[in-house]
């Protein structure tokens, strides 16, 4: 790959390159902290643009860190709720095509009903997210600066990691 390290900021429900979702590729000299490794990306935010982002960098041979808790924005919206989505709409992919919705059908042994029930959403990405993207850092990032010519990320715990160097 062509960068040290990419920032993907993904907030809960909103997409790479969408209004508020960014990849930013760096170069940038390693500061004190935990430090990330030359070939690791970030991805902050679990939701289901995060979880499809950390797949395909997977799959290109990236060490993925996610931090978020899975669905935390869905977990929220009302019981009881349809999706307004398609089933397209709404299936999560990855490089091998492996866990998709009707993957996730057909694993499982459910057929889902149209329109999607939130709490099956829930459960498919759940399991899409132990697919495709096993290890989560649930800590919440709640502060990301520049810092330094880097990036510098505040954990919910207080810990700082850092963006690594060139």
């Amino acid at each position: 790959m062509p960068f040290p390290a990419v920032i993907v900021s993904v907030r809960d429900g909103i997409g790479m390159n969408g209004a508020r979702g960014e990849a930013i590729p760096i170069h940038l000299p390693v500061a004190r902290g935990t430090t990330m490794e030359r070939d690791s990306v970030c991805v902050i935010g679990a939701g289901p643009y995060g979880l499809t982002a950390a797949a395909y960098l997977r799959a290109a041979g990236l060490d993925v860190r996610v931090f978020g808790e899975t669905m935390s924005f869905w977990k929220a919206m009302p019981t009881g709720m349809l999706l307004r989505s398609t089933r397209e709409g709404i299936t999560l992919h990855d490089p091998q095509l492996k866990v998709g919705l009707v993957d996730y059908e057909r694993a499982c042994g459910v057929e889902l009903a149209t329109p999607v029930a939130r709490a099956d959403y829930l459960a498919y990405v759940d399991w899409y997210q132990r697919q495709a993207v096993p290890a989560i850092d649930t800590r919440r990032v709640v502060r990301l600066d520049r810092f330094e010519e880097r990036f510098r990320m505040q954990l919910d715990d207080g810990e700082l990691v850092d963006t690594p160097g060139s």
